[in-house]
Order: structure tokens, then sequence, then C-alpha cells
């Protein structure tokens, strides 16, 4: 590596060259790295790293902020916290990075002046001048301290906490919410439902139609009308230029000039020469002859209202079957038609070459018709979805981006820019590969005038890290191009600033073995799109650490496999399958590795491999990814599962999702089977079959009738049980108790039996399917039913997150182990290659750049959409490489590449063979690895258990880690056996029996009122409507001026009696404010007055709950009141209702615990008289002892 100086700037630039593998260049290059780690982390300049992948890239970006921190030690003062911000592509990257600056700042902190001062020589390397030591242990303070902690977060969180600091600029509501995925796809099926239901009489009605016919029924449009763009919608007047067409152009006018352009002569003599042939030969077959002069008769005598009609017949006659330009060599003709056709050959070649132009106009105004439609839906869908947004004041993640970049963009505010500019200093950018356009609109605008600042002003500076050969997330918006132009922009933003270009190149997580490997892999064509010139190799970190690559013979598909149809389910793969057989091979290869392996951990010392130390990497969750997860569950071998799966694809839910079918609709057989054969009936398809077979009436009959003292009849018993139980609670409490009662209960209890059969991979999908039960319960009516709807219409996935410490293989996908190592790594679909499925087309710009981006009606084909299609080819296969350097790299020591055959069987040669044989821009990984295997020397074998004629192809290296392990020892744990009381049934819990005071004068008889107040009696108000009305105008007039009690009563009154008449309201309002404004009530209603206080407690070991509906507590002294509005007040105490004096007598001695230091007093306020009747403590004493 070459550092030259910039052209009188002072500026070091990196070059990089190609590096020599036979070089042992350990030490070089772990003093090239620190000198790259101190110099990058320099608070004083901006850097742009490359990192490959092990290299470090966290570590230095952890040392850029604790030095930007503690600033260097001379001049520079440590940066405010705040000052600092981190832009990371996760919230997982975001976390681990700020756990471990608070866990480093956090040790330093605690640690004496000698070991700290060692710490830093270490973190920070020999060069760095040692800062003053107090200073460092401040910075714990100083992180935790900045006003919302250290800035260390994703774009996304970032461009929230942008928009709710300038809402209004953003021309936003302030307060604005972010939708979840689940919000956003309830909005899509509103939309789409409201799409469905007014298309009949809508102005878009022929563009909905269009698209259904095209993409065949509404789901997939809306799925399409609210897809994720990454480009901006073109306008069709841009699309007509890119396809060649002219404004205003049809197809019958394209299709007619094209048929007049034949020439005259030549059509005429094309018809005469097949006269003269079927005279001189009779009616001999000529294909193409025999169509073009019958067309040429039939152009000729056609009027120009014809001629549309006859432009495909041409074109099967001249043109190919694929409507392309025939070779120019077949358009020669035989003796025969050259000496009676003029130039023959020459007319041909041009009227095919019209034909074929006027064909790709025809086809281009076919691909405008389908997008000028899509154009305009997509415009009435955005509409409605931004009118629902703006309804609910909300915003999607990809309207964080859009409204933060047009606000950095167009706000030039003197305003705006000074609270950026004093909020900001440092600016951080982790996955530089993986932002994609427009994110790097919203950086580049922060970035924008950056380092203008007056002179000696604290420096500003920007660090940026990536790695182009990381870049997988296209599906995201990253783009890998953006990475070398970004570069090259922010080295010019930068001016005379000092700024570095850094390669951070040696590996600290991978052997020189795999390293090698992954090297050989990319040299050549199969590094573009991962380099941009030269390559810099990788270089271990650890050059002695044992490694080993191997490279297994392809899992050849069956010459006939006629499995018995009726056992197999109808998905399920052979015995033979070449997908089966894999996952039996690699699991039994797990058992060997971790019973004979040798594995060296972080600290040097050898060990056994665990079954966390392995990791299955496969590009897709088809294929051979669920036979793997099936065939490590059947061996006992623990594993996580899936790493990702859609909520309704997970097993356990299935079996809950017939469960809840069932629930609501006892006639669902099917429903009720698929609950018999699930972990919770344990039924096997014997059991099940004598059951159903032959059975009277509906299965959950029969099911009743078997319960008896047999097996069959026990199980049948525990699962009506079961799903009794499940259906009493969720008829009484709703999904998420329903869901409850059939996972927590039962001896076993449900969640047992599943974690029983599946393992602990549904653990993630059961939390996910609770949860959604609780917020459904909480924002919906309770019902199985209208919770069974919901579920159905999820479509979120469940993402598990795989801790180290968990002693199970990990399976996952590529993009899934972004991130992550493991000793040893399987690649196991490696010669899996994704097949060209293209949605979105480009049509090319000049300069192969971009253009605007189509959809291709199905069977209309184009040479610019061919051309686009062609340049999408090239940039997956450039990402479908780039995926497999990030699975190649997660592997520290042993690296397995295997794979099934693909395509049909070829019986002249191996699939291995072929796989080896493709360009290395066309090849597969397994491909790739076959070719680099053939490059690398010191390759040993052994033999193959699958494949007699190929042995199993592998290289070591490094030092061989010897294992000190004592004869006789056993890794495996002794087996506890459970106890029995673990699986027996828990005795049913009784909720204690609650009693309400206010319920316990229901007994009580007598008249409720006089008969000239018993209006009920004849249709009139009802005495409990009246009661309730008196209490709540008793409740709230309270609190407000007296002046307003009048208007605020009528209010009231017409809201909550609106049936009653004038007249009845009247009364009531005046029966209040008489008791309201009676003096005699003052205390009552004053301003330490409590209004409905709830009240719990326990009284002769009874549980009673109550709530009061007046209570003043003072200094000494608690009165309590209660209203009566239903009875007519008696005329001494002793005289009033038995029920309400015991109601009353609760109360107070309720009170009387809560305030023994208190004076407790009761009272009745008769609203009718009014009156306040006290009532003495004896009396209610006396009450209270004849309750019991």
């Amino acid at each position: 590596m070459i550092c030259s100086p910039g052209a009188g700037n002072g500026r070091c630039v990196v070059m990089t060259g190609v590096r020599k593998m036979a070089i042992d260049r350990s030490t070089d290059d772990f003093r090239r790295t620190e000198e790259i780690q101190t110099s990058v982390s320099d608070p004083q300049l901006s850097a742009w790293v490359s990192a490959n992948a092990g290299s470090g890239k966290t570590h230095v970006l952890t040392n850029r902020v604790i030095r930007l921190l503690m600033g260097d030690g001379v001049e520079l003062k440590g940066a405010n916290p705040a000052s600092i911000l981190c832009i990371t592509y996760t919230k997982a990257a975001a976390a681990e990075m700020q756990a471990r600056l608070f866990r480093t700042l956090g040790e330093w902190a605690l640690m004496s002046d000698e070991a700290l001062a060692a710490a830093l020589a270490a973190r920070l390397g020999p060069d760095v001048e040692a800062p003053d030591l107090s200073e460092v242990r401040r910075l714990f303070a100083r992180a935790l301290d900045a006003p919302g902690g250290l800035r260390i977060q994703t774009i996304h969180a970032f461009c929230e906490s942008l928009l709710s600091r300038f809402p209004l600029e953003a021309g936003l509501l302030p307060g604005f919410s972010v939708l979840e995925e689940a919000e956003t796809e309830d909005l899509c099926q509103r939309i789409a439902s409201d799409f469905a239901n007014g298309v009949e009489h809508a102005e878009w009605r022929e563009d909905f139609l269009a698209l259904l016919d095209h993409f065949g029924n509404v789901a997939q449009v809306m799925e399409m009308l609210s897809h994720r763009r990454e480009h901006e919608e073109p306008d069709e007047t841009i699309i007509l230029s890119r396809l060649g067409l002219k404004l205003g152009a049809d197809e019958a006018s394209i299709a007619a000039d094209a048929l007049r352009s034949a020439s005259p002569a030549y059509l005429s003599d094309l018809e005469q020469a097949h006269d003269e042939f079927v005279h001189e030969y009779g009616d001999k077959p000529r294909q193409k002859f025999d169509l073009q002069s019958a067309m040429a008769r039939k152009i000729k005598g056609a009027s120009p209202e014809e001629l549309p009609a006859l432009f495909y017949e041409a074109i099967a006659a001249w043109l190919t079957a694929k409507k392309e330009m025939p070779a120019e060599r077949t358009c020669g003709g035989n003796e025969f038609v050259r000496a009676r056709v003029r130039d023959y050959k020459a007319h041909t070649l041009e009227f095919c070459e019209r034909l074929s132009n006027a064909h790709a106009q025809c086809e281009g105004l076919k691909i405008l018709k389908l997008n000028a439609s899509l154009i305009r839906m997509r415009r009435e869908y955005e509409k409605r979805y931004k009118a629902f947004k703006e309804a609910r004041g909300a915003l999607d993640f990809d309207d964080l981006i859009e409204h933060s970049a047009h606000l950095v963009e167009t706000h030039h505010d003197d305003w705006i820019r000074f609270k950026l500019d004093q909020g900001i200093s440092h600016l951080l950018l982790d996955e530089a590969q993986d932002t994609g356009a427009r994110q790097w609109a919203v950086i580049n605008s922060l970035r924008d005038g950056f380092w203008d600042r007056e002179p000696g002003a604290h420096p500003r500076t920007a660090f940026v890290v990536g790695d182009k050969k990381q870049s997988i997330y296209s599906f995201q918006g990253a783009d890998a191009r953006l990475f070398e132009k970004e570069k090259s922009r922010m080295g010019e933003a930068t001016g005379e600033h000092p700024f570095e270009e850094q390669t951070l190149f040696l590996s600290f997580r991978s052997a020189r073995t795999v390293l090698d490997t992954v090297d050989a892999m990319f040299e050549g064509d199969a590094g573009s799109g991962l380099y941009e010139d030269e390559r810099e190799l990788h270089a271990p970190a650890k050059p002695d650490l044992a490694g080993q690559v191997e490279l297994w013979p392809l899992f050849r598909k069956p010459e006939r496999e006629d499995p018995d149809l009726w056992v197999l389910p109808v998905d399920a793969e052979g015995p033979q399958h070449p997908n089966r057989a894999l996952a039996e091979a690699i699991a039994s290869d797990i058992e060997d590795y971790v019973r004979t392996g040798v594995v060296t951990d972080k600290e040097g010392h050898a060990r056994r491999p665990t079954y966390g130390d392995i990791m299955i990497l496969c590009q897709r969750r088809t294929g051979v990814f669920p036979e793997i997860v099936r065939t490590l569950a059947l061996k006992g071998i623990p594993n996580g599962g899936t790493d990702r799966v859609k909520l309704l694809e997970d097993v356990a839910v299935q079996d809950l999702s017939a469960a809840l079918r069932f629930a609501v609709n006892h006639e669902d057989d099917l429903s009720l089977a698929e609950i018999l054969k699930s972990p919770f009936g344990r039924f096997t398809e014997d059991e099940l079959f004598s059951l159903a077979y032959d059975r009277k009436g509906r299965l959950w009959t029969a099911l009743l009738s078997a319960r008896d003292e047999t097996p069959l009849g026990k199980k049948a018993a525990d699962i009506v049980a079961r799903i009794s139980a499940a259906e009493e609670a969720g008829r009484r409490f709703g999904s998420f108790a329903f869901l409850s009662v059939l996972l927590e209960e039962g001896a076993p209890t449900g969640r047992y039996l599943l974690r029983q059969r599946l393992g602990d991979a549904s653990d993630d999908a059961l939390d996910e399917i609770m949860n959604e039960a609780l917020e459904f319960d909480v924002r919906n009516p309770r019902t199985l039913n209208g919770f069974l709807a919901h579920l159905q219409g999820l479509t979120s996935d469940i993402k598990k997150e795989f801790g180290d410490e968990a002693d199970m293989v990990r399976i996952m996908t590529v993009h899934g182990a972004k991130g992550l190592e493991a000793p040893a790594v399987y690649l196991a679909d490696a010669n899996f290659k994704p097949g060209a499925r293209y949605e979105d087309i480009p049509l090319l710009k000049d300069d192969d750049e971009d253009g605007v981006f189509i959809r291709l009606p199905s069977g209309v084909t184009h040479p610019a959409a061919e051309a686009g299609k062609d340049y999408l080819k090239s940039r997956e296969m450039q990402e479908y490489r780039r995926k497999l350097y990030v699975a190649a790299t997660r592997a520290e020591q042993r690296l397995v590449i295997c794979g099934t055959e693909a395509g049909r069987r070829n019986e002249k040669t191996t699939p291995d063979e072929a796989a080896a044989a493709k360009p290395p821009m066309e090849a597969s990984w397994y491909g790739l690895a076959c070719q680099a295997f053939d490059r690398i020397e010191g390759i040993e074998e052994r033999a193959c258990g699958w494949r007699e004629d190929l042995p199993v192809r592998l290289r070591r290296g490094g030092k061989p880690a010897l294992l000190k392990e004592k004869a006789g020892t056993n890794r495996t744990e002794d087996a506890v056996t459970a106890p029995d009381w673990l699986f027996a049934a828990v005795p049913p819990e009784t909720s204690p029996t609650v009693y309400f005071p206010s319920s316990l004068d229901e007994e009580d008889d007598g008249p409720v009122y006089p008969p000239r107040r018993g209006a009920a009696a004849q249709g009139g108000p009802s005495p409990r409507a009246r009661g309730l009305v008196i209490h709540q105008l008793l409740e709230i007039l309270p609190a407000l001026p007296p002046g307003a009690w009048e208007g605020a009563a009528d209010r009231l009154l017409t809201l909550h009696a609106a049936e009653e008449t004038d007249e009845t309201r009247t009364a009531w309002r005046d029966e209040v404010l008489a008791v309201l404004r009676d003096p005699a009530f003052g205390d009552v209603f004053g301003p330490d007055g409590q209004t409905e206080v709830a009240l719990r407690g326990q009284l002769g070991g009874r549980d009673y709950a109550g709530q009061v509906d007046r209570l003043l507590v003072s200094d000494g002294k608690v009165l309590v009141v209660d209203y009566k509005t239903m009875r007519p007040p008696p005329a001494t105490p002793e005289a009033a209702p038995h029920g309400i004096l015991r109601q009353m007598a609760i109360y107070r001695a309720l009170l009387v615990r809560l305030f023994p230091a208190h004076q407790v007093e009761a009272a009745i306020l008769w609203t009718y008289t009014p009156q306040l009747m006290p009532l003495s403590p004896e009396l209610l004493d006396r009450t209270l002892e004849s309750i019991g």
C-alpha cells in the first residue's frame, strides 16, 4: 500500500495494490493495521474506510467515537457527546455499538492509573499521546449525562427526530406518529377494499381493469401499487421517448405504414413467381415462400382500412417465430425465386427490418398503455394512502426519508441551518454500502457546507465505513455503485480539510485457509461488482489458526423415483430426493463434528465444538432449508428453526389457527382433525382413522362418544377438556384468554406439548400471536371470529434473534447472517442460482445508467426492455457473488460448500463439471468454488458416502489445535429425570367472592316513589334512569363555578336524557340545583370533597368493593356521603332501609381501618327532599354486627 500526498493540499490518499499470498506478512500486516486504525480515529480529520469482512469495523468506529470524546490530549478538547451523530443500518447494530462504548467507558472509570494507561495504549495505539486519565474517567458520566444520550441511531430514527424538531417547516403536523408495518398493511387493505367496491363508476375504471387483467387478481394489483419504489415515477412522455415512439402514434397507423413500405414491384414479383411455381411444379408446399406470396397478394389488394388487420400475418410470413429479424443467410431464396423476384434478398431484408421496427413500436405501445394505467393508478393509490395518513397524522418509514431529504434539500433558512449546525459537529456513518440513494440525499444535505467554519473553530469531521463487497440489500434500496461515487463526492466536499481513504484488510475472524479460498473464488471476472480495479487480498490476524475448507460433491437427482403417492403427503419430498439426502448428510456431519472435531476459542484454547459453533446458511428459505430444519429436529440436534418465518406459516400457529376455526364452527371436521393430529391431541393416523371412519354425524360428536378408559378414550377426554376450557374462556374474555388456556393449562400444558414435538423453534411465533391477540382484544370487540379474520389477514414476518450463548445450530439466510460469525459454516445450497424474475425493468440511458423503470406486459418484448433485462441480470449476478462473499466470510475455521444438482439430470456430464464449466460471470457459488479449488495447491481428497465417482475435496492450513482431554471423559451431561409432579394437573384456583355494598339493599321492599312521582308506571322515566342522571350531575357540577351550574346541567341533561320531556329534565335539574345551593351542604360539595372514590378491603373474611359518592377528609375527621334518589327519605335514620344501612356501615368500617387516627362519620343525602341525614356510629356498629 502506497501513501502518496495529494496535489498540494496535505491530504493522504491510500492506493491499494495486489498482495502476494506466498509472502508471510503477519508482522507487517499488524503494524500497518495499527497505523490505519490510529490514523482514521484521529479526531481532527475526516476519513472513508473500506473494511473487509472481519477486519474490526465496529472496533474502529467505537475508537473513533472515544477519540472524539477525549480530544487529542493537547490542543483539541473533547467533543460534546450531543454533537456526535452516528448513523447505523439496523437497530441491533446501534444497540451493539452503544453497549460496547458504555462497557468500555464504564470499565475505564473504575480502573487504576496503571491499568487505564495500559488499556488506552492497547486500544488507541502507541502513537496516540495519553490524555489526562481523570478526564478519561469522566467520559462515562459525560456520555450518560448527554441530553438524549449518545446519538447512535438508524437513519429512520434520526429522520424522525429531525422532523419532530421542524414539523412545520417539513409541512407536517406537530406530534405526528410513525406507522408500524401492520398498520401500513391495514391501510393497504382498506384502500384495496375501496378500489374493489368503487371500480364500476370510477373514472379510473379502465386503468384498474387493465391492471387486473395483467396481474390476475385484486391482491396482486394492490401489492404492486403499494410496492416500495426506489425510483422516481416516470412520465409518460419519457417512456414514449425511450421506446422510440412518436407522440400520437397508434398501432393501426404503424402497421399500415409498415405494410405500405413494401416495394410494389417486390410484391408483384412475389405474386407472379408463386403463380409460375404452381404452374410448373404443382402446389408443393414451400412454407415461407407460400406465406410471403400469399401475403403479397393480400397486401396489394387491401384497402387502407384493411391493412392493419394483415400486420401480424405479415410478421408470421417474413419474421422468425420469435418475431425477430431472420438471419441474412436465410433471406437469399432459391434459384427459382431469385430468377423471378428482382433483388429478392435486398427487398426481403429491407421489408423484414421495417416489419421488425414496426412490431417493436406496436409492442412499445402495449408497454406504454400498461404503464400509463399503472402510473395513473399509482397516483390514485398515493392520493388515497396520503389522505389516510394525513387523517391519522401519521408517516410511514419511507415518508421519514422523503420528508427529511426534502427538508434539508429545499429549506436553506438560516435558522434551520443554525440549529442543525449547532447540533452536529461530527458525523459517522456505518455500513455505507447499504445506504440507498434517498438516504444519501439526507446525509449529503447535512454534510454540504459542513466544513464552512470560521478560523479557529472546533474542526468538524465526517467518518464513513463500509465494504462494497458486502452490499446485498438492493431489495431495500441499497446500491453498491454508490459506495465509490459517494467516496469521491466526500473527498471533493472536504476541500482543503484533512481527509483519508483507507482499507482495513486484516481479518481478525477467519483462518488463512478460509481467506485464501475466498480470494481465489473472486479472481478475474468473478470479482466484478466486488472490486473496482485492483483488489486487496485478505490477510489473517491469526496466521497459525487451523482452518479447513471442504467442497462436497453435489447430490444428484435419482434416475427415477416412484414413491407411494398415497402414503406421502402431497408436498413431501421422496426419500431419494437430493434435498433430503443433503440434509441427512449435513446432520450426520454435524454429529461427527461435535463428537470428534476441535475448535480454537477466542482465548486460543482447543476444545470440542458445540452446536452453537455451527451455522448453516442458505440463499432462500425453500428448497433444502426446511429439509435441514426437519432432519435436525428428527435427529435431536438442537436448532433454532427458521430464522425468519411468516407468522401464519409457523407450524404451531397453524395448530392454533385450526383450534380457532373449530371454536367458531363445530361443523368444521377438517380443523378438528388437524387439532387431533397436532401436539394438543397427539392422535396417530390409525387412531384418527378409527375415530373418523364410518362415523355417524360430525367428528366432534364421535370424539365426545369415544371418551372412556381405553388409551384412545383417555386421549379423547383430554383434548375435549382442553378445547372446551379454551372455548369457555374465549367466549367470556376473548382471543387472548382462549390462547392462554390452550397453551398454559392442562397437564402437561399445551406449550409444553408443542415444544416436545417442535423444540423451541416456534417460541417467537407463539409470543407474537399472543401479542396480536392481546392487542386485538384491546382495540376491538372480543370475539374469536373477529380475531380469526384478523389473523388470516396478517402477512408479518417473525425474525428470530439467535444469541451467542444459545447452544443450538443456527439455520438462516445470508441476509440474516450479516454481521454474525461461527467457527463452522455450511453453505447448503451453493449450487442454487436464482432465476431471472424482473418486475421493474429499466429503459436505459445512453450512458448505461438506470433509466426510467417500467412494467412489461406478459408476452411482450421490446429491444429496449431486453437491454434493460440484460443490465439487471448483470447487476443481480454481481449481488449474487457478493452474497457468496458475505456467506463464506462468516466462517472462522471451517467452511463446507455443498449443494444439489441443478436442472434436469444429465447423463452426459456430472453436475459438478457442469457447474465448474460456467463462465465466472454466470457461475453458481458452487461453480466458483470448483474453479477456485482447481487453482489452489495442496488440495486433499477423501471418500464420499453419497457419490462413488467423486471424492470430497478439502484444503487444510494452520497449526492443528491439540485437544487435551482426559481418557474416559464425556461431554454429554447426565440426563435429569423430571419428577412426576411436574406433569401433574394443578388444582384449579378459585377466585375470591367480592361483595358490593351498594347491591345489598336490593332485597328491601317498599314504595320507590309516591303516586305523584310514579310516572314510570304510566310509561314515564324509570327510577333507575333518574337516579343515574342525578348522580352524574352531582358528580360533575360541584367542580364548576356556581354561576355555570344551570347551563351545564341543561347541556348534560340534553345529552344524557334526550329521550325525556322538557318538563322532566327541568324537574331533575331543579332537584339537583336545590341540593347544591342549600347552605347545609356547603361542606359536602366544597373544594376539599372528592367524588366517586373507589374503596376496597376485607371485613369478617369477606372482600368488599364499592364506590363512594362523596368523601371529605380533613384534619382529624372523615365524612362519607352517599346520594339516594330512588326512595323517599324516612323520618329517622333507624327507619332507613336495612340494605342502605348495611352499605353505609361497611363504608364506614373500611374507612376506619384506612384512617385509624380520624373520626369517621357517615351520612345519606336524600335528593328528594333535599335532606342530609347523619347516621350515628352506634346505629352503624349494630348494623355491621348483624351482617356476621
